[in-house]
């Protein structure tokens, strides 16, 4: 398992809201959502920064959006850099070690 460098929050195939990393690094999540294609994701076990890449699978059903408040100020300092795109919310993340 890694550290995750892209991050989506998405409802999954069975109903429940998870935190993801698609496997296609180049793919538009909210265009490709909005357009209807299935976009497939590895679910991350944990929480936003705590979180790691596990190699379960999933396809979005709808993106979910995050609480700004609980990511503005990251433990550890890290950065957050985000992309909105349609209707999601995918972030590029740089860790500091």
């Amino acid at each position: 398992m890694s550290a995750w460098t892209r991050l989506v929050r998405f409802v999954g195939k069975d109903g429940q809201t998870r935190l993801g990393q698609p496997v296609d690094a180049s793919v538009d999540v909210g265009t490709a959502v909005f357009s209807g294609k299935d976009v497939e994701v590895n679910v991350i076990d944990g929480e936003v920064y705590s979180g790691t890449v596990s190699n379960e699978k999933d396809t979005i059903k709808k993106v979910r959006g995050f609480h700004l408040a609980s990511i503005m100020h990251p433990p550890g300092g890290a950065q957050l850099m985000f992309t909105f795109a349609s209707t999601a919310f995918v972030s590029n993340q740089s860790r500091r070690m």
